[in-house]
């Protein structure tokens, strides 16, 4: 027998089963995408045509001239730096390579995040931003199943330029946190996965401690008067809940585990697959789409356990928001409680159990401003 005839009797081993359909993560998170997509522009579509585009006014108390200034020379800034931020990580990779990058896409993710960012005061009112902002009312009362008081005029506003404030802040706070986890496996090689993440989630609670509870609000820009316990700074309209900082966290970092974990072909996990696609254009639609829907997974824990919890009434930071019109849900209805009220339920609350001061509703229509 020949050589060639022995190598031909040996049985032969099967070849690797290959993937028919390598390309199916990217579909999915793409086709998640895309629902997301076509239901925030529905719900802001009939927003935009229905009657709750109605400015909330600030009310009868104006807040005071630095306020003001500080207020509009923040609108400006804002979008601003949004705007840099697009060209600077969309646009300008795209007019050089014809290419979209993780940054530049993740940018239009960002903006679509904003829908999210009302959802807190599904049932009740845990924040209100300052009126005095530019601002068209919210969508809110057009999602389905929406049980916060909602009236043209007079509800919890939104404003206009907030979807450019998540662009800067989160096309920032991303990167930062990628940068600390990058250091951090350099002087820890051994740090795994979860560590990493967890370096973020610190990265990310400190810097939202800093803009929010020393910058922001401070500045009158927004009030968190229905938030529960422990806080910082009591007893004003910047009261900070030390929840916030942690659901901000626990975002940031999800944000930066997607950014941070990239194949050699730079494609994040939800990506995975572009690369199989023929058409360009349907490689950078599918990565846009994979990427919104990745955005909105994330983001959406932090709003739905806030929303599963009753704020907490009677505090006496709401009493200083009482006293600012501009921060609250629209002056003519939807008071909360009446000053005096509120300090009679401070007194009461003390006597009372705990537990019990935690069921009151802030939308209790018992107390509500008729005017």
């Amino acid at each position: 027998m020949t050589i060639s005839a022995r190598q031909a009797a040996k049985p032969t081993t099967p070849p690797a089963p290959v993937d028919a359909n390598p390309v199916v993560p990217i579909k999915a998170w793409a086709v998640f995408g895309g629902v997301c997509v076509v239901f925030i522009v529905f719900i802001w579509g009939k927003w935009l045509l229905g009657p709750y585009t109605q400015t909330v006014p600030s009310g009868p108390s104006d807040p005071p001239t630095w306020m003001k200034s500080v207020l509009i020379g923040g609108q400006i800034v804002v979008f601003s730096a949004a705007l840099g931020a697009v060209y600077w990580l969309l646009i300008r990779p795209w007019r050089r390579e014809r290419r979209l990058t993780t940054d530049g896409i993740l940018c239009v993710a960002f903006f679509f995040c904003v829908f999210q960012d009302p959802l807190t005061n599904w049932f009740s009112p845990w924040i209100t931003y300052n009126s005095y902002l530019v601002n068209f009312g919210s969508w809110t009362h057009d999602i389905p199943g929406w049980l916060s008081f909602a009236k043209p005029g007079a509800q919890a506003p939104e404003p206009v330029l907030w979807p450019f404030l998540y662009i800067c802040v989160w096309a920032a706070f991303t990167p930062m946190g990628c940068y600390a986890m990058r250091r951090a496996k350099q002087r820890w090689p051994r740090l795994g996965p979860y560590r990493l993440i967890g370096v973020a989630f610190v990265v990310v609670a400190v810097l939202d401690f800093v803009l929010e509870g020393l910058v922001f609000m401070p500045l009158g820009f927004w009030t968190y008067a229905g938030a529960p316990l422990p806080i910082i700074f009591p007893n004003s309209y910047n009261a900070f809940p030390l929840h916030e900082m942690i659901f901000i966290g626990a975002m940031g970092a999800g944000f930066c585990a997607l950014r941070y974990y990239k194949n050699d072909r730079g494609l994040t996990l939800v990506e995975r697959g572009a690369e199989k696609l023929v058409s360009p254009r349907r490689q950078n639609a599918y990565r846009l789409l994979a990427l919104i829907g990745a955005t909105q997974l994330i983001f959406h824990p932090s709003r739905t356990d806030r929303r599963s919890r009753p704020p907490v009434a009677g505090r006496r930071s709401k009493a200083f928001v009482l006293h600012r019109s501009s921060l609250r849900r629209g002056h003519r209805c939807g008071l909360p409680r009446p000053v005096g009220a509120a300090a009679k339920a401070r007194t009461f609350r003390s006597a009372r159990p705990r537990r019990e001061a935690r069921r009151t509703r802030w939308n209790d229509t018992s107390h509500v401003n008729p005017l």
